[in-house]
């Protein structure tokens, strides 16, 4: 028994290691995931919303706020609003209604559509850790 758990955590930490050439900020399964979004539609996306006047994001002009947390290095974090796991489609359903998720949550539901809120997802996990 001790042999086939062992062979199951090698063989999972073989499959989630990017492979060469990879990007490996992104989870293993992002870049399927949001397969044909635009990260700097993302970022356009996230500009018109005001994202930035609660968060904030590398490259994305103030006012800096910090009513939520700074989005910087998000791909590096185990969870999302403290309690959904990072993953794109985690965060991709976050986006698009954050109230569902997490009823007391300060942020809005900005009435994403899908798309929107795959190229946002695809512009936060581009940001560099601070």
């Amino acid at each position: 028994m001790r042999v086939g758990a062992a062979a199951i955590l090698v063989l999972s930490v073989a499959l989630s290691t990017p492979a060469i050439g990879q990007d490996a900020s992104l989870p293993a399964n992002a870049a399927r995931s949001l397969m044909g979004a635009n990260r700097e539609e993302g970022r356009d996306i996230v500009l018109k919303k005001g994202c930035n006047a609660c968060h904030v994001m590398s490259g994305v002009p103030g006012p800096f706020g910090r009513v939520g947390p700074s989005l910087d290095g998000l791909v590096r974090r185990a969870y999302i609003a403290g309690s959904l796991p990072n993953t794109p489609g985690s965060l991709v359903s976050w986006l698009m209604d954050p109230p569902r998720h997490a009823p007391r949550t300060a942020m809005p539901n900005f009435g994403l559509t899908r798309s929107e809120a795959m190229d946002i997802a695809a512009f936060l996990y581009s940001l560099p850790p601070r």
